[in-house]
């Protein structure tokens, strides 16, 4: 499974589109999953949408939305939106289960500008993971699903873009601040997992210091097991 998030399309994006659609598609991956944030400005949302478009997976593409994907409502209706991902081969999830083989993958609606929440899933599987674009949306959801659920992955943070040797990021974009910043994180008392990417791109200065862009890939060796 191939993982990334927090692209933020703008025009000077074609060569990391490059690098990552090469990335991505050597992969060959089962499934590949979008974890919101696609463009910076609505002009370039065509661009960007061909470019997932162009990613490969066995399986399933599947998607959720991040803050800056909602804000372009105002030009692009939400149906226009889910559309779009059709398009480009992306099944998107808003609140919604869906399954691949024993696999089966929860997608939150974006926190800030949604209204997120879980459910219990309509079918069975083998393992539960859910995908959520802010990782604050994950400690606030119902815990008795939550606790059932082996990994989350999330994005939005950007790592905070800013990193500081044995101190990490200066800023980051989420309520809880540091204890949800970037990197593997283990629920201690259920086992549960939640990994915090730093994200593709960038928002507001186009800078990265100890904080490089990363596509994470994951290979599950088991039921309950994955490797990173």
């Amino acid at each position: 499974l191939v993982f990334f998030s927090d692209f933020h399309w703008d025009r000077g994006s074609l060569v990391m589109a490059r690098a990552v659609e090469e990335f991505i598609n050597s992969a060959d991956a089962d499934v590949v999953i979008f974890g919101g944030d696609l463009a910076a400005h609505s002009c370039h949302i065509d661009e960007a949408m061909a470019f997932l478009g162009r990613l490969r997976a066995r399986k399933r593409k599947l998607a959720v939305l991040g803050n800056w994907d909602k804000r372009w409502r105002r030009w692009m209706p939400f149906s226009e939106w889910r559309r779009a991902c059709e398009e480009a081969g992306f099944e998107l999830l808003v609140n919604q289960w869906t399954r691949v083989d024993g696999l089966l993958v929860y997608g939150f609606d974006d926190r800030k500008l949604g209204l997120p929440g879980i459910t219990p899933p309509p079918f069975d599987g083998d393992f539960r993971l859910a995908v959520s674009h802010n990782p604050d949306a994950i400690p606030e959801a119902d815990p008795a699903e939550m606790d059932k659920v082996g990994l989350s992955l999330c994005g939005h943070t950007h790592g905070g873009q800013v990193r500081i040797p044995f101190f990490g990021a200066l800023k980051t974009s989420s309520d809880y601040w540091k204890r949800l910043e970037y990197g593997h994180y283990t629920n201690s008392a259920c086992g549960a997992n939640l990994i915090v990417s730093s994200g593709v791109g960038h928002t507001l200065f186009p800078i990265r210091i100890f904080c490089p862009p990363e596509v994470i890939v994951l290979k599950f060796t088991g039921k309950s097991d994955f490797q990173r």
